[in-house]
């Protein structure tokens, strides 16, 4: 198993401090749509870039969201450069990042990079955030299937937008995933386990 770890009590206190950020209101994001978060290097393997099609193709096709995006990279100005709907919000502090996916509808790492275990992963687990991501080196640990995750068979745009209107459109069904992500999380990633 890979060494990885983060403890979901310290997590859930960060997202809930007196002084934690409201996105929404900070960002002016559509009060009535869906906020997607990535975070992690800005650079074309992680796929921020054609998740920010994605998001474009979602709104022109009738579903109301917004793409917030922690990181930096090589892609950085050129996201930021795309205006709302998507928010390319830089280097966040850890609390920030935390707060972020514990607000957001789903989070999305269309990632084609030679990954190890991601820990934005295991956070977004620890924050009951629904996760749609691609099949890296430790995500069949914490998402052995489809009950605790979204898997994309494709990182194209259309492919990305087509995932991420199925999730948003059942809330229900979402919730149920990122519950069992959760409870995987608690019982083999936590630092005590």
């Amino acid at each position: 198993r890979p060494p990885n770890a983060v403890d979901p009590d310290e997590l859930d206190k960060l997202a809930r401090a007196e002084n934690a950020v409201d996105w929404r209101t900070k960002l002016n994001a559509p009060a009535g749509g869906k906020l997607i978060a990535f975070v992690g290097r800005l650079i074309p393997e992680k796929g921020a870039a054609k998740l920010a099609e994605a998001v474009r193709q979602l709104n022109q096709n009738g579903t109301s969201c917004a793409l917030f995006i922690a990181g930096t990279g090589p892609e950085e100005n050129a996201l930021r450069q795309l205006g709302a709907p998507i928010y390319a919000l830089g280097a966040l502090p850890h609390p920030q990042i935390v707060q972020l996916l514990t607000q957001a509808s789903c989070y999305c790492l269309p990632t084609e990079y030679a990954e190890g275990f991601p820990t934005t992963l295991l956070e977004a687990a620890a924050c009951r955030c629904p996760i749609v991501t691609t099949r890296t080196a430790g995500t069949d640990e914490l998402l052995p299937d489809g009950t605790y995750a979204a898997y994309l068979e494709s990182t194209a745009p259309a492919a990305l937008a087509a995932a991420l209107q199925a999730v948003l459109a059942d809330p229900d069904a979402a919730r149920t995933r990122a519950d069992a992500a959760y409870i995987n999380l608690c019982a083999h990633f936590t630092w005590q386990a």
